[in-house]
C-alpha cells in the first residue's frame, strides 16, 4: 500500500467517527 492511500483512508475514517460522534451528540441533546 502506498503512503497516499493510507493518508486518504486515514481521513475519510477519521470524519466518519467524527459525523457518527456529532450525530451521537445531537440526538441525546434533543432528547434532554
Amino acid at each position: 500500500m502506498n503512503p497516499k492511500l493510507i493518508q486518504i483512508s486515514l481521513s475519510l475514517l477519521l470524519m466518519c467517527l467524527c459525523g457518527s460522534y456529532s450525530n451521537e451528540v445531537k440526538y441525546r441533546i434533543l432528547n434532554l
